[in-house]
């Protein structure tokens, strides 16, 4: 139950076990699902996208984007990029 995914109307909720962060659609750019960079063995998906925040963790966000690992439900990291783009167009954020 702590780590999960949330969608608002005005943002997306991302629950970790150590805090909650809240990512306002506005400042967020279109959503991909890329490959962890520097990870030889493993790659796990992460929805990747720039986000334009506050002081200079949303100047470096900006630049390089956050990343996002997709640990959440069983439908993958696609299925659940998808989700969010259908909530989005829906709310019209």
């Amino acid at each position: 139950r702590r780590w999960r995914l949330e969608l608002t109307p005005t943002a997306l909720i991302h629950h970790t076990l150590g805090r909650t962060e809240v990512l306002e659609w506005r400042r967020m750019g279109p959503i991909a699902v890329t490959a962890m960079p520097g990870l030889d063995l493993v790659s796990p998906s992460t929805l990747h996208f720039a986000y334009a925040g506050e002081g200079l963790q949303g100047a470096v966000g900006n630049v390089l984007g956050k990343r996002l690992l997709s640990v959440f439900g069983d439908g993958g990291a696609k299925r659940l990029l998808g989700q969010i783009e259908d909530y989005r167009r829906l709310h019209g954020v």
